[in-house]
């Protein structure tokens, strides 16, 4: 397992994701365009690696 940690920050992030949630994001391309990488890392790293709670 791996933990990638970035500094505090002091507005609040938007979620694009979460551990136990999949929010629809189809009118949103920036949300689109989130999704379908995260999709992507899964597939290419052939089901061994997965994204949650992507924020930006």
């Amino acid at each position: 397992m791996v933990w990638l940690m970035e500094p505090f920050r002091l507005g609040r992030p938007e979620k694009w994701s979460g551990t136990n949630e999949h929010p629809n994001h189809s009118q949103n391309k920036l949300g689109n365009v989130l999704n379908v990488f995260s999709h992507f890392i899964y597939d290419a790293s052939y089901k061994s690696v997965v994204l949650a709670d992507i924020q930006i």
